[in-house]
């Protein structure tokens, strides 16, 4: 399963290789300072398909990407839950997912 590593204060890295046919997802926890804004990247290394991404069961990325998803989340609660879903019949590896703190 993905798993789930924490570098510093203010960044949350993680690597994943997800696969839909074998209905793969990957659910990552985090907790989140008040009043602070992050940034979600997630460096794509190889993918076929598409990919759905959920922050608190919101859906905030649809689609086919083959280099890095970049995503501004704002206005988090404490506790979050990120959720990766491949398409049908589709395969994403990801080099590095990290979440970086925005000051």
């Amino acid at each position: 399963p993905p798993a789930l590593y924490f570098w510093s204060a203010t960044e949350y890295n993680f690597t994943a290789k997800l696969k839909a046919h074998n209905r793969v997802e990957g659910y990552f926890q985090f907790y989140s300072e008040a009043f602070k804004d992050y940034t979600l990247f997630a460096e794509v290394e190889d993918s076929t398909g598409g990919i759905d991404i959920f922050l608190n069961d919101q859906m905030i990325y649809s689609g086919q990407e083959d280099e890095t998803i970049k995503l501004e989340l704002e206005n988090l609660h404490h506790k979050n839950m990120l959720r990766f879903t491949p398409w049908e019949n589709s395969e994403f590896e990801f080099s590095l997912i990290y979440l970086q703190i925005e000051e």
